[in-house]
């Protein structure tokens, strides 16, 4: 008896192949859709296994049939009945799926194995700048952007042997010569691994005339940003334009003593922001300008809020929506909370999977500010089981077909899926053949028609049917005799 096999891993289709099954009927009748077939399966059916772990896994099929199975990530060894899972940083969920199929595709049975993986990060962070050099004038700053690329990034900090580095900017110090300054960043994840990424900065010095800045039609304040404590007094140089004067100086919280050249905050100042801004005129005083801005972090918080999700890993399945709670705390107060998924979404302590037929391991960042700028960050990793009910498409073209008795003629026959590769199409025809893309017509004596039709399978069992249809137009019957003569006739013999 005949019969077809194909073998399907995490949602892919190897293909099919046929096989012989000698003796008795091993499959029970059509319309069982989906059943086991006895004495075909993996035991044990679930297993759990480490990145890289080889188990034993028995699997087992009726004699004829060929025990054969192919893994998509990871391999199973059919002769040792071992399972070996693939290197991740990550968990994952996958299953193993041997399907036998009936001829007639009315009917087929299968054997699943599931596996989860737990992940293991071997790989320390990789620090990544968008450009390993900047150039800087002394007492200004220059915003400075790297990532960090890791499965489990934890933390990370920037440590200048000149200058300082805050929220993204370095800070130049004032310098009378050109000098250069190196920052290193260093990036822990949560396995204690760490990588680190080096730039560097040229700072130009404030003793040598240099082309002026894109922004000298304005004064500036160096250091443009500062931290104060209540009351303290900080010394921040103001800078003029030859062809312009500053007036004044207004600040939000605190005051700016532009003789001095300090800046002073206020006594009994909460955690907040401050800032403060030069304004005066061109000269000949017809024009106003507003000139530099300086930033001021006012008060003792140095403590960033604290962000975490409840659970941190979840494993969910294509399209399901799961809870997940969001904490903020902070020392003071949080003033604002972000959350970006790299897939999926996250609202009001849910988190909704995207709908996929594969597995996926997206994640979302949460992020938190306090009122003085303060991050902190938390992280929700997630681990999507891919699941597809979209059924494939076969199509004949041309369809219809008109043909002549007797004769060949070339048929496209496509079958897509939106997510996974499907079977070869398995075509019959009630009249003619169809192989290798070519439909041949019957002799037939008189006008005839004909359907062939295809069916086809993904990964998840979904199938998909079309039907080409067919006319033979018949060619006139030979009723001449044959025609039969000598030449030369007559003819003599000598």
């Amino acid at each position: 008896m005949l019969y077809n096999v194909c073998v399907v891993v995490s949602g892919v289709a190897i293909g099919l192949i046929r096989y012989m099954v000698l003796g008795s009927v091993l499959l029970a009748a059509p319309g069982a859709f989906g059943r086991q077939l006895p004495g075909m399966s993996f035991s044990p059916d679930r297993i759990e296994v480490k990145s890289g772990e080889t188990v034993p896994v028995k699997f087992t099929v009726p004699d004829g049939i060929d025990k054969s199975v192919k893994c998509r990530e990871g391999s199973f060894d059919v002769e040792n009945n071992t399972y070996t899972a693939p290197t991740t940083d990550y968990d994952s969920r996958g299953y193993c799926w041997a399907l036998v199929v009936h001829p007639n595709f009315d009917d087929y049975y299968k054997a699943v194995l599931r596996i989860s993986v737990i992940g293991v990060d071997v790989n320390p962070p990789v620090v990544v700048f968008k450009s390993n050099e900047v150039e800087v004038r002394s007492g200004d700053d220059v915003y400075v952007r790297y990532s960090i690329f890791d499965a489990n990034h934890k933390s990370s900090g920037v440590t200048c042997d000149k200058g300082v580095f805050y929220h993204g900017r370095y800070m130049a110090p004032d310098v009378t010569h050109d000098t250069t300054a190196t920052c290193v960043v260093v990036a822990e994840d949560a396995a204690g691994r760490t990588g680190t990424g080096t730039f560097l900065v040229s700072v130009l010095g404030s003793g040598k005339p240099h082309p002026p800045p894109p922004t000298a039609r304005r004064a500036s304040f160096s250091p443009s940003i500062i931290s104060a404590r209540p009351g303290e007094t900080i010394p921040v140089k103001l800078t003029e334009p030859s062809f312009a004067t500053v007036t004044r100086v207004l600040c939000t919280y605190g005051s700016y003593d532009r003789y001095a050249g300090t800046y002073t905050a206020p006594v009994g100042a909460v955690s907040t922001v401050a800032t403060c801004g030069a304004q005066g005129y061109y000269s000949g005083g017809t024009w106003p300008y507003l000139g530099a801005r300086l930033t001021i972090r006012l008060g003792d918080d140095q403590v960033p809020p604290v962000v975490v999700f409840s659970p941190e890993k979840i494993n969910v399945n294509s399209g399901e929506t799961v809870p997940v709670t969001l904490t903020t705390t902070d020392n003071v107060a949080v003033t604002k909370v972000h959350v970006f998924c790299s897939d999926g979404t996250f609202a009001n302590n849910t988190y909704t999977a995207p709908r996929t037929a594969f597995n996926t391991t997206p994640w979302c960042l949460a992020s938190a500010h306090d009122a003085v700028g303060n991050l902190g960050e938390g992280w929700l990793r997630v681990s999507v089981a891919g699941r597809d009910t979209t059924p494939p498409v076969v199509a004949f073209k041309p369809n219809p077909l008109t043909i002549l008795s007797g004769t060949g003629q070339a048929v496209s026959l496509t079958a897509k899926d939106e997510n996974i590769t499907v079977t070869e199409p398995e075509v019959t025809c009630d009249i003619g053949a169809f192989e290798w893309q070519v439909y041949d017509a019957p002799v037939v004596t008189q006008d005839t028609r004909a359907e062939c039709r295809a069916v086809t399978y993904d990964a998840a069992g979904n199938s998909s049917a079309s039907t080409l249809t067919v006319s033979i137009t018949a060619t006139a019957p030979d009723t001449e005799n044959p025609v039969m003569s000598f030449s030369p006739n007559p003819t003599k013999a000598k």
